[in-house]
């Protein structure tokens, strides 16, 4: 029942916590092996999100249908606000996620503080009665000259024919492997054909890499004000059962029409040959100056 007491406590017991979590990460940490500690540790991430899905809970806002994959466990992209709507579940999760802490900070060492976003936290401030989400979609941009190849999709998505028709009109294709996936062959395109093609000086290759989930929390302060804290991160946060919150969605935030990213951008290249659009990587743009 340690853990139980801990967690429902203030930063006086969050000290002792880690206190006694540096003590026992001294004394097993040579004992086993950090494998051993990875595969109990997401055994129990694992437990933790099995427990919250079989019981009573009401999801208050989750960035994917379903944190958990028959491949890859639990997965390092889900967040969510999920109320718990059972005391006796709150206890059950305070005991598995303290044990889960324990395992991480014995993979990673007792001076790192930072926890795993979808390692599951329970909310502890009784004041807090909204939530408001803001989501923003992260991109990584590269600008390719006339010596490269850009890898523009997976090599399963283009047939004979497909490659063909992209030869046909004046482009250069390449299938070869990529550098990080030895076992996986991709669809290059020849940068210096493109650039004679579309009368530039270079290409743009854009790929989504991520989505950040951050949120402001509004809080009842002593004097009855409402306090509103800066974008903090989301992970997942599980509201008690007498908790009552009011989880919002900020609005799209709008494009630009002159942004690179918009649905329909003048400088764009489509493929037109290559039909299925869920086999490319990022979205490749003419650029008129290096």
């Amino acid at each position: 029942m340690l853990f139980y007491f801990i967690a429902r406590e203030g930063d006086f017991f969050r000290l002792i916590e880690k206190i006694i979590v540096g003590i026992l990460f001294k004394r097993t940490n040579t004992m086993v092996s950090k494998k051993t500690y990875w595969i109990d540790y997401y055994t129990k991430l694992t437990e933790i999100y099995k427990l919250i899905e079989s019981e009573d809970s009401s999801i208050l806002y989750q960035s994917m249908e379903t944190p958990l994959s028959s491949d890859t466990g639990v997965d390092a992209r889900y967040r969510a606000i999920i109320k718990i709507n059972d005391n006796d579940v709150i206890d059950k999760l305070t005991l598995l996620i303290g044990e889960a802490k324990i395992l991480f900070l014995n993979m990673v060492g007792y001076q790192n503080n930072r926890l795993p976003s979808n390692l599951p936290k329970i909310s502890i401030d009784d004041n807090l009665f909204k939530i408001q989400v803001h989501t923003n979609i992260a991109h990584s941009s590269k600008n390719y000259t006339t010596e490269d190849l850009v890898f523009v999709a997976k090599h399963y998505g283009i047939d004979a024919s497909q490659k063909k028709a992209l030869e046909e009109q004046g482009y250069r294709v390449v299938l070869e492997k990529e550098d990080n996936k030895k076992d996986e062959r991709g669809v290059y395109l020849d940068i210096k054909k493109l650039c004679e093609l579309y009368k530039c000086q270079s290409i743009q290759h854009r790929i989504k890499s991520g989505q950040q989930t951050r949120a402001n929390f509004f809080t009842y302060a002593e004097d009855g004000s409402i306090e509103r804290s800066v974008l903090k991160s989301v992970g997942v946060l599980l509201l008690k059962p007498h908790q009552e919150v009011e989880v919002m969605r900020s609005h799209d935030r709008k494009i630009r029409t002159d942004a690179i990213y918009t649905e329909k951008h003048p400088d764009e290249i489509e493929l037109h040959p290559i039909v299925n659009k869920n086999i490319f990587k990022g979205r490749i743009y003419k650029r008129f100056t290096l």
